[in-house]
């Protein structure tokens, strides 16, 4: 198996790009980017979040860069209300939606290539 493609900037290469998609939910993010900046592979990488609720979707946001501020993960937090906008370049996608009264979500990493 390939390892994911990465995504380029002018300031760092090999970044991870994660996408969030339902990421309306504060304390998923919350607690979910907790996990994943806590892996000194993932500092600094690139958190697409979306979510078709603009409110929910900006303190989403707010929600994620304080974490990544907490811990020291130096990502880089985006907030897409166009779903594939949040997608380009995924490494991983992460899809949060909720069915009924409770969240369901999964992680799925792109086959590259």
């Amino acid at each position: 198996m390939k390892p994911p493609k990465r995504i380029e900037n002018r300031e760092r290469f090999d970044i991870t790009r994660i996408a969030f998609v339902g990421a309306g939910s504060v304390v998923f993010i919350k607690n979910l980017l907790t996990d994943i900046l806590k892996f000194p592979e993932l500092r600094g990488a690139a958190i697409a979040l979306h979510d078709i609720d603009a409110e929910r979707l900006e303190t989403a946001g707010m929600m994620a860069r304080w974490v990544s501020d907490q811990l020291g993960g130096e990502a880089v937090v985006e907030e897409h209300l166009d779903r594939r906008a949040a997608l380009d370049g995924a490494d991983f996608v992460v899809n949060m939606v909720q069915i009924g009264a409770g969240l369901r979500w999964c992680a799925t990493p792109l086959a590259s290539g």
